[in-house]
């Protein structure tokens, strides 16, 4: 005779072993073990469950919305680079890694309200952002790796940055002042890099993009204002872009190494662009 113990861990087993059972559907595999239940729990001779009878059904149905959720998240995490539990659709459908939704938001915190957001301009941002991100964990990558290091750290972000002719600006500037969202995570800033990075490397590289968003997204509400359009659209994001990555060269800088990493950027942005909209 098993004991009352015995019976609820037998149950939950099995309730995890149809939670995971290769049925897509988590809410189909929480009805049909219901249906089972009422065959199994304890109940009396008038047909009623027992105390001990309703103790092990809500421990089972605990246990398969356990396992629910986790496959849910894992689904998620297939489908795109998520930064959390939900999934950006905007990010899944351009391919990007970076939040589109979030971006978009740190872009209206920085505009006055005078001014307005043209279609996929949050899409056209975060490419640009995520492609450079790419840029800059890929030298510091390759710096950690001729250092024989496992980690990327903040002072392999800084001599990266300091590689890029385009973005050295950013180690001199400010800080933007503004409290944006994080863009990188620990576990997006290893997709990237393809290599572990620091906690405060990822919060340096973060403190550097903030000024970037900043920069462009003034660039780009100025040229709006200028165009009495009151709406930054694509093209004024796209010419801010360009004049962040040029404006502040210095006269020995490789101008050829600038160009080009200009023209790589912008081809990456409208292959994104194009994904995006026939999605």
């Amino acid at each position: 005779m098993y004991s009352f113990k015995k019976i609820l861990n037998i149950l939950i087993g099995i309730a995890a072993g149809v939670a995971t059972a290769d049925d897509t559907s988590s809410d189909a595999s929480s009805v049909s073990l219901s249906l089972s239940l009422a065959n199994v729990v304890p109940s009396n001779k008038a047909g009623k469950q027992t105390k001990a009878g309703k103790q092990v059904k809500a421990a089972v149905g605990k246990a398969v919305k356990t396992k629910a959720i986790k496959y849910d998240n894992s689904l998620s995490n297939s489908m795109s680079m998520s930064y959390g539990p939900e999934v950006d659709p905007d990010s899944v459908a351009a391919g990007l890694t970076f939040p589109v939704g979030r971006i978009g938001r740190a872009l209206l915190a920085v505009i006055s309200t005078d001014i307005s957001v043209g279609y996929g301009v949050n899409v056209i941002l975060t490419a640009y952002l995520e492609f450079l991100a790419v840029r800059v964990l890929g030298d510091a990558r390759r710096l950690a790796i001729e250092q024989n290091e496992s980690f990327i750290t903040p002072s392999l972000i800084t001599a990266s940055l300091s590689n890029i002719p385009a973005l050295r600006w950013l180690l001199s500037a400010s800080d933007s002042g503004e409290q944006l969202e994080t863009l990188l995570t620990e576990k997006s800033a290893r997709s990237l890099a393809e290599l572990p990075v620091t906690k405060e490397g990822i919060r340096l590289l973060n403190s550097h993009f903030d000024k970037l968003v900043v920069r462009v997204t003034t660039l780009a509400a100025n040229q709006a204002k200028s165009d009495n359009t009151g709406k930054i659209s694509i093209q004024n994001t796209q010419q801010a872009f360009v004049t962040s990555l040029t404006v502040l060269l210095s006269p020995g800088d490789n101008g050829s190494a600038v160009n080009e990493l200009r023209q790589d950027t912008l081809t990456f942005v409208e292959t994104t662009f194009v994904k995006w909209n026939a999605a």
